[in-house]
């Protein structure tokens, strides 16, 4: 097919011509090649996957099972090396790799030296501690995302949490997430996020794909401990999980994906359903065991024989009221007749103890004057005294004293 006189080419046709172009030229064959390994992956036990770079580009490396069993080392990132190989295209793709053969390790990288030895000095800082991490809350009101605009991991956290739980409400903090500015532009999004209102509940740093060259921004220092101060706990989701960051390391949590991120940011609403549910079965089990108890109660209480007779109730009490009634009476009448007696009794003993008792046995009252003589002494001689007996009074003067 031709437009305007120009042949319009298959994928498959461009691929091809510059995978036969590249490979026929010697110059790309059995070459030799120095670079930094990052993104290592050792497939299986078998094939090996890198990436080599240098400071100014990268290039896609596999060394497979047939090769790599020849090394006398495991190969690891950071590590720098000289590698013999072809590069190839891979049509699937249209990525161009380096084939490699043969390898020697030179020796750590610089930069992977420096980040150890950065990671070594904020360890022994304490910025690790796991004592130090914050406590994800269950059920957030507010979450914070750090990230790209427009990026798929915002897209993925937006939707994964308002699928698990749309009640929550999300506040978007854009940022870079690698180049040069990066790290200041993230600094920037946390400040915001910390001093945001409504209190945010749980910060979400996250970012999409990429190789590990791509992690750059997240070791950096002033970034790793600008979010140690932070007073929010903070969910990191920049790598994948062969990939960790300085931020992964200072975060309350680590997680390899976006996804993952918000699976440990928000509750999903199916199992608080669920819970609910069982909740309300237990509710409803519990208030029908306490019908079937009240019912067997009353049914108890139905036997009873003021239920089955109510006057046998009050026929009782009668009873033992006109019992009462009886022993009171009899009480009444025993302390009466008690006090009767004891009255008698009294009555006899001042009787006996009256005068005129006294004068029927032969005593006299002698008087003198309206005085009672109880002693001679008490009378002089012609005294008139007054003399009263049983039956009468005798007047008569005293005409001597013996």
């Amino acid at each position: 097919m031709k437009i305007e006189g120009k042949h319009i080419f298959s994928v498959f046709e461009i691929s091809s011509f510059i995978k036969e172009n590249i490979e026929a030229n010697p110059y790309f064959s059995n070459v030799l090649l120095k670079g930094e390994i990052s993104n290592f992956s050792f497939s299986h036990g078998k094939h090996m996957y890198f990436s080599l770079k240098d400071e100014q580009a990268l290039i896609k490396a596999v060394m497979f099972s047939y090769d790599n069993t020849k090394l006398n080392f495991l190969p690891k990132d950071g590590d720098e090396v000289i590698v013999q190989g072809d590069v190839r295209v891979y049509l699937k793709t249209g990525i161009y790799q380096i084939v490699v053969h043969q390898m020697e390790e030179v020796g750590a990288g610089k930069k992977l030296q420096a980040l150890e030895a950065l990671k070594r000095k904020l360890f022994i800082e304490g910025l690790f501690d796991e004592s130090k991490k914050m406590k994800i809350k269950e059920i957030p009101s507010n979450i914070a995302l750090i990230c790209a605009p427009k990026s798929a991991a915002l897209k993925d956290l937006i939707f994964n949490i308002n699928r698990r739980y749309p009640l929550v409400d999300i506040y978007v903090f854009p940022s870079l997430v690698q180049g040069e500015d990066a790290p200041k532009s993230l600094i920037k999004a946390l400040d915001k996020a910390y001093h945001f209102l409504p209190q945010i509940d749980t910060i979400i740093v996250a970012r999409g794909g990429g190789s590990s060259e791509d992690l750059d921004a997240f070791n950096d220092e002033a970034l790793v401990r600008f979010a140690a101060k932070r007073n929010i706990p903070l969910i990191s989701a920049v790598g994948h999980e062969i990939d960790l960051s300085l931020l992964d390391l200072v975060s309350d949590v680590r997680v390899s994906t976006p996804t993952a991120a918000a699976e440990k940011a928000v509750p999903d609403k199916e199992d608080i359903l669920f819970d609910l549910d069982q909740k309300r079965n237990l509710l409803t089990k519990n208030i029908q065991n306490r019908i079937l108890k009240l019912k067997y109660q009353i049914s108890s209480y139905k036997n009873l024989d003021f239920f089955k007779a109510p006057e046998s109730m009050y026929v009782k009490t009668l009873a033992k009221l006109d019992n009462l009634k009886t022993t009171i009476v009899n009480l009444m009448h025993y302390r009466l007749d008690k006090i009767k007696t004891t009255l008698n009794n009294y009555r006899l003993r001042l009787e006996a103890s009256h005068p005129k008792q006294v004068l029927k046995r032969g005593f006299a009252i002698v008087e003198s004057k309206d005085s009672l003589i109880t002693s001679v002494k008490n009378v002089k001689m012609k005294d008139t005294l007054r003399i009263t007996l049983k039956d009468g009074t005798l007047i008569s003067e005293v005409v001597r004293k013996e």
